[in-house]
């Protein structure tokens, strides 16, 4: 457990007393709730804040819960300000619930339809602030907020992973002066680990201009929800129209969103639920994103345009050795559509 040894002038009270002050003047007239923003004097004691999961690692993908507790030490706490952090390289923030925590119940005051609080994310954080009138909370083990995250990719750490701010983070005590109680966190560490994944089978019906040509494509295995990438996958086809092939990324079961594209060509996107129960049967791949930022524009036409009258695979629409207004045609007709078209 990290233990706070130090005093200090908390910073996250500004996101308290901003919060207060939109509630407006009934807020204020809530014994207890003006003795939060007196003096703020730290103390040696008191309350400790956890951050627990069911398990201490998840799989490739995997949607796991993590919650953040108080322990109050047998004291009323009428406010925290708890900042999270975690690693987004392997983590994705999917959602924050706090329905079911110990300030939701019971509490006389309200913010925006519902209990006084605010939450805060950017990438690789997570702010929660949250208040309840005189006399708050007394827990030993009470849920303050239940965080969803999808495990991302494939890692081992030696180090906590999901750690709390002690710094910055606050408990406000119950009392005349509020006092700031906040002793010690305890923080998390959770491992991603492979998972065993049923085959699925992909079929690219058309590539455009392509027929009875060897093609490579790429499969992006992503969250729905953040668009960060999972799996990336390659497969290789002797003939790109109308041919079945088959992936097992190493994924947890669950809902994804697969992009698939060959150089050249616009992605295809397709929402799963994974393992698939069936052939994924995919429809035309259109010609000409040659840069594959997802959009066929005049980016695209200048890479063309710079291999005129020569041989250029990626550009090579319908696989004559060279690039010419025969692949321009195919480019044009497509001009101004996107991977989400």
């Amino acid at each position: 457990m990290e233990v706070k040894n130090s005093l200090k002038t908390p910073s996250g009270i500004v996101v308290l007393i901003a919060l207060i002050l939109v509630v407006g003047i009934l807020f204020w007239q809530i014994d207890g709730i003006k003795e939060m923003f007196t003096g703020l004097v730290g103390t040696e004691e008191n309350a400790v804040l956890s951050l627990v999961s069911e398990k201490n690692s998840c799989y490739v993908g995997e949607i796991i819960n993590i919650d953040l507790k108080l322990d109050s030490q047998n004291q009323n706490v009428v406010a925290l300000d708890a900042i999270l952090n975690y690693d987004s390289d392997y983590f994705a923030l999917r959602g924050v619930e706090t329905s079911n925590s110990v300030f939701a119940t019971d509490n006389q005051c309200s913010y925006q339809g519902s209990f006084c609080q605010l939450v805060n994310t950017q990438e690789g954080e997570v702010e929660i602030v949250q208040a309840k009138p005189t006399p708050g909370v007394n827990v030993s083990d009470g849920l303050v907020a239940r965080l969803r995250f999808r495990c991302l990719k494939e890692g081992e750490f030696s180090e906590d992973n999901f750690t709390i701010d002690l710094s910055n983070s606050e408990v406000i005590l119950d009392s005349e002066t509020g006092e700031e109680i906040l002793s010690g966190v305890n923080n998390l560490k959770l491992n991603i680990v492979s998972a065993t994944s049923t085959p699925g089978k992909f079929k690219v019906l058309q590539v455009e201009g392509k027929k009875d040509k060897p093609l490579t494509f790429i499969i992006r295995i992503l969250d729905p929800e953040t668009q960060k990438i999972i799996k990336e996958i390659t497969r290789s086809v002797s003939d790109c129209d109308d041919q079945e092939f088959e992936v097992a990324p190493a994924i947890a079961a669950g809902s994804y969103l697969f992009k698939i594209k060959a150089k050249g060509y616009l992605a295809r996107k397709v929402s799963l639920d994974w393992p698939p129960v069936q052939v994924i049967e995919l429809s035309l791949l259109r010609a000409g994103d040659l840069n594959g930022d997802g959009i066929i524009n005049e980016l695209d036409w200048s890479l063309l345009h710079s291999h005129w009258y020569q041989a250029f695979e990626d550009g090579d629409f319908n696989s004559d050795g060279i690039i010419n207004t025969l692949d321009w045609s195919f480019m044009n007709r497509n001009w101004g559509l996107t991977e989400d078209d």
